[in-house]
């Protein structure tokens, strides 16, 4: 199963090895992407306004959009992008907890939200753990970003204060349901530079 747009006018579809199934959506919009999808068939994508200008992330499923997803106070969805550009950094968790990238309006800074059907927050920032990257979530709401790692006990937490001396972690692209990180990483002492999945243990390394 996929999810993506349909050019001229764009619509978010669900795509099986049946065919594709247009979302409808909002009549305010001009152009809607879908951008990912669960388990349970929920999308989310995010809709252009008549006329362009600025989007609005959004829930739905095949019969239709459910709810747009709150910004945070004081920044935007993906301002003013290229005609044509779909972006990527929205995902959706089998929870339905999404995850993505905004903009500050006042300084173009960069953040991560996450959204829940009560409440859409910012992750906090840190000195280590800036927050550049495209996040990714898993089902408990781990979320991976830059090279850092975030849920709602720990806090934002960097990767390279949770793995054995020698190795540096780069980027961390992705999360599983089992607490699994795919990230880029270095070991020069091994001479590598690559992917790695990191494993979660339930002790610091030593």
């Amino acid at each position: 199963t996929e999810v993506g747009p349909v050019i001229s006018p764009n619509y978010a579809y669900i795509g099986t090895i049946n065919g594709m199934i247009p979302v409808p959506q909002s009549q305010d919009w001009q152009d809607a992407f879908g951008v990912s999808i669960n388990n349970l068939g929920q999308i989310v994508g995010h809709g252009v306004y008549q006329g362009g200008g600025f989007r609005q992330v959004f829930v739905g499923d095949s019969s239709g959009i459910k709810s747009v997803v709150p910004v945070p106070t004081g920044f935007h969805y993906f301002e003013l992008l290229p005609p044509g550009f779909v972006t990527r950094t929205i995902k959706i968790n089998d929870s339905g907890q999404i995850v993505g990238t905004v903009v500050r309006g006042s300084d173009f800074a960069i953040g991560v939200f996450l959204s829940t059907a009560t409440t859409t927050m910012l992750i906090p920032s840190t000195p280590d753990c800036p927050v550049l990257g495209e996040p990714s979530v898993n089902k408990v709401g781990q979320i991976v970003f830059t090279n850092c790692t975030w849920d709602v006990v720990s806090g934002a937490r960097s990767l390279n204060d949770l793995v054995p001396p020698g190795w540096s972690i780069y980027s961390a692209d992705g999360i599983n349901d089992k607490g699994q990180i795919l990230a880029l990483a270095a070991n020069d002492n091994l001479g590598f530079y690559g992917l790695v999945i990191l494993n979660p243990v339930t002790s610091p390394p030593p």
